[in-house]
């Protein structure tokens, strides 16, 4: 027996050996640091003291070798110099980042950030909190150091000078290229051309440079040379200057400004001729006597006057008689002349200042003769205002996506009855239809009195948001003279979208042992819920937690799992209400609540729980086989004992 015993007990321990659960090392998942930049989605852009609603961007990476990440939030507590965009949070910007980020995977999250004013060039560390959910497992949170460089912007700017030139000579001339800003620019290359195209000038110098580099606050002086002829005195050459040069993060910039270079007289400098309006009341459709007075304010006599008008047509404003020039033959200084015109002016122009181009030609007493254009301002008035005799007024709204009816009221404004009322409505937006027939007679509407018609119109969704007009054509006749008048309005209103949201599929899952509730959130509208967030209220539910899930795009069912609290087993059931807040495209608020009733099935034991109940039954035949050998051995004893007793009773 003692032979049997040892063989099963031996058998027990290595089946015990074997089926023994092994432990399993923890991962080291964790999300890196690799970057950080001003700007967004790659492109960088310059930052400097001033600037306001920057970009700034961490890049960050998933070391995580099979879990997914999500619901990914981050605060950026600023230092000094910098503030968020949020008044609330003068010293934190918050971002998130929507997706799922897979194992190994790169995602960026950005904060819009001010860089106060008196902020100095150079590098600053801020300090970024970021939060997020490892996939089936727990919420988790890092600590990062992150490193602002602000390096400033280099700004180039240009002077010229002289800023007036002799005509019929060469004459030197500077650009001075300065960068005003806080960075230097490099590889700058500048140009000097002519704005205008004035063939009497020319610029006869150098008109190109290269500038390897402008630090901030030096500038740099370019010499050139420009020739004016005797056609150009008393005119203005324009010269435009370009910059081409690379900023602190290495793209192009240009920048270019346009100077005024004056080419002086060299004759009747002495000689300036006024001419001004006075005298005269016009109203559209009217005429009026105007007196022109022509003045020599300089100081030399001018000789041979000659005032020309060179009225344009567009304007429709016109010197009326003839004749239309007149030459005074000697105008001394100080000297003054009044001249009697005839003005007349059209119903187009109304309750304006209109500069009427006025041109004079004269000479000097060594026979040089000169021309100048000059502008005479003409004061337009406006007629008596005429009260409109028909007022419409309507409903505020209309909803886009559905046959709606408005009433619009019409009001008789006019001192007597009006007859034969007819109405056409025309939609002015495309897009909006009126249903059924658009014209409507009224046979007669009292002094003081509305009547009212009923629209039927359809607005497509496209225009939700959008306002939208009908145009009202209205013809009648008026009771004490029998005129028949046409008007014309129209009446406007705002089309509204419509949001129906619907939520199905909910049921609770787990995923690596932790309670989720799933399901599918529709837009049975026409345009989208905007800014959509997601919250449970519930005994189940995680406190404080939000859901931004964004727009609710029409027809675009989107799917939503929110975390809960692991339920006992004798909670087997979830009650509580989803609350959906969202705009619409109005920025209105809305919320919107479902009860919800699910029955939980709590998931079967994990495999350690299995491991252990092998476990113990496999200590339980230990100790049974144990037992058994033992008694074998004590039978066995008790039995040869007996027989020896027996051997020496004999």
């Amino acid at each position: 027996m003692r032979n049997n015993a040892l063989p099963i007990v031996l058998i027990a321990s290595i089946l015990a050996l074997t089926l023994m659960p092994l432990e399993v090392v923890a991962s080291t998942d964790t999300v890196k640091l690799l970057d950080s930049y001003w700007g967004v989605g790659g492109t960088r852009v310059e930052a400097s003291p001033g600037d306001m609603y920057l970009p700034f961007t961490v890049v960050l990476g998933s070391d995580y070798e099979d879990s997914k990440i999500s619901n990914i939030r981050a605060d950026l507590y600023l230092p000094e110099g910098f503030s968020s965009t949020y008044p609330l949070t003068p010293k934190v910007a918050s971002a998130t980042y929507l997706g799922i980020v897979p194992p190994g995977g790169v995602f960026e999250l950005t904060f819009y950030i001010n860089v106060e004013p008196g902020t100095k060039i150079g590098e600053y560390t801020a300090k970024l909190d970021l939060m997020y959910d490892e996939v089936g497992d727990q919420a988790q949170r890092q600590f990062f150091d992150v490193r602002i460089n602000l390096m400033g912007k280099s700004k180039i700017i240009f002077e010229v000078t002289p800023n007036s030139v002799e005509p019929g000579k060469v004459s030197n001339i500077e650009l001075r290229v300065r960068n005003t800003g806080e960075a230097p620019a490099t590889d700058v290359r500048v140009q000097l051309s002519q704005a205008s195209s004035l063939p009497a000038a020319s610029l006869i110098g150098k008109t190109y440079w290269i500038i390897e580099r402008l630090g901030p606050g030096e500038s740099i002086v370019l010499e050139s040379a420009i020739y004016a002829s005797q056609q150009a005195a008393d005119t203005t050459i324009l010269l435009q200057a370009t910059a081409t040069y690379r900023n602190t993060v290495g793209q192009l910039s240009t920048h270019s400004s346009v100077h005024g270079l004056q080419v002086v007289k060299t004759f009747t400098k002495d000689i300036d001729i006024k001419v001004w309006l006075s005298q005269y009341s016009l109203k559209p459709n009217s005429e009026s006597t105007a007196d022109l007075y022509i003045m020599n304010n300089g100081n030399e006599p001018a000789y041979d006057v000659r005032v020309m008008f060179n009225p344009p047509a567009s304007i429709q404003v016109l010197p009326v008689g003839e004749p239309t020039s007149w030459t005074i033959e000697e105008l001394k200084p100080k000297q003054s002349e009044t001249i009697k015109v005839r003005l007349s002016v059209s119903g187009v122009v109304s309750k304006s200042v209109t500069m009427l181009p006025v041109t004079v030609k004269f000479r000097d007493k060594n026979d040089n003769l000169d021309a100048e254009q000059s502008f005479v301002a003409l004061y337009i008035g406006e007629e008596e205002p005429k009260s409109p005799n028909i007022l419409l007024s309507t409903t505020s709204s209309i909803t886009a996506g559905k046959v709606e009816t408005i009433k619009i009221d019409i009001m008789n404004n006019y001192r007597a009855r009006l007859d034969k009322v007819v109405i056409i409505a025309t939609p002015i937006e495309a897009g909006l239809s009126v249903i059924g027939s658009n014209n409507w007679k009224i046979d007669k509407i009292e002094a003081s009195q509305t009547e009212s018609i009923n629209v039927s119109l359809f607005a497509s969704p496209s225009l939700a948001g959008l306002p939208a007009r009908l145009r009202m054509k209205i013809q009648y006749v008026t009771s004490d003279n029998g005129e028949t008048i046409n008007e014309e309005r129209d009446v406007g209103f705002i089309i509204e979208g419509f949001i129906n949201l619907r939520i199905y599929d909910v049921n609770v899952v787990f995923l690596a042992g932790a309670p989720m509730l799933t399901g599918n959130i529709l837009n049975e509208g026409n345009v989208p819920a905007l800014f959509t967030t997601l919250e449970l209220d519930s005994p189940l539910a995680v406190p404080g937690q939000s859901i931004y899930i964004g727009d609710l795009n029409p027809n675009a069912p989107l799917p939503f799992t929110v975390r809960l609290i692991q339920p006992s087993s004798d909670n087997t059931k979830l009650e509580g209400t989803l609350i959906i807040r969202y705009k619409d495209e109005l920025r209105r608020e809305h919320v919107f609540t479902q009860p919800v009733s699910v029955v939980i099935n709590l998931p079967k034991s994990s495999e350690k729980e299995s491991s252990l109940v092998s476990q113990q039954v496999l200590t339980i035949l230990i100790a049974v086989v144990v037992a058994a050998s033992i008694i074998s051995c004590l039978a066995v004893y008790r039995r040869r004992r007996k027989s020896h007793g027996a051997a020496g009773g004999h």
